[in-house]
């Protein structure tokens, strides 16, 4: 069952925000990006996200993490050219679109596990089980995996690696 990050009727604050106070929301960021020695929007930097909230606190703008932060980088990325130091806004500001997206995260495991599988066979001596065993092990004649699985005991684990799948992002809306 899958589980979404979002409610997935969320969307930025900065979607009810005009064009003139998107303007000088990114004007004031812009500012604080170059007075802290920042060039880029990258919502992985911790800076970046802190200067965001700054710059919403500022213009009295709710900041919802990471749902505006990555509404501002799309802004960003959309409107590269735009002259944010004039005093208004010399043009309409081109908005992001909300989409909905499905991905996938995989991780990989090592387990230490013990399994157990029952077997049934005909011996007539219960002490020539485990030689009878051996013997068809070693011809090729016995799977201990064949059976049926009673136990499965994970004793110990540890993940080696994960990371999500960037070919298996999709646009669902």
């Amino acid at each position: 069952m899958e589980k979404d990050i979002f409610n997935l009727d969320d969307k930025s604050n900065f979607e009810e925000v005009g064009d003139v106070q998107l303007f000088f929301y990114m004007k004031t960021l812009l500012k604080l990006m170059e007075s802290d020695g920042l060039d880029s929007f990258d919502i992985e930097d911790t800076m970046f996200i802190n200067l965001c909230n700054d710059a919403g606190g500022m213009l009295g703008i709710d900041i919802s993490y990471p749902l505006d932060h990555n509404y501002i980088c799309a802004l960003s990325n959309l409107n590269k050219n735009y002259d944010f130091s004039t005093k208004q806004p010399s043009a309409p500001i081109s908005r992001p679109v909300r989409g909905v997206y499905r991905f996938e995260y995989s991780e990989d495991i090592v387990e230490y596990v013990t399994n157990v599988f029952r077997h049934t066979m005909v011996s007539y001596s219960k002490d020539l089980i485990v030689p009878t065993i051996d013997t068809m092990q070693q011809d090729g004649d016995f799977a201990y995996y064949d059976g049926i699985q009673t136990s499965h005991d994970v004793y110990d684990s540890y993940t080696n690696r994960s990371g999500l799948d960037s070919d298996s992002i999709k646009k669902l809306q």
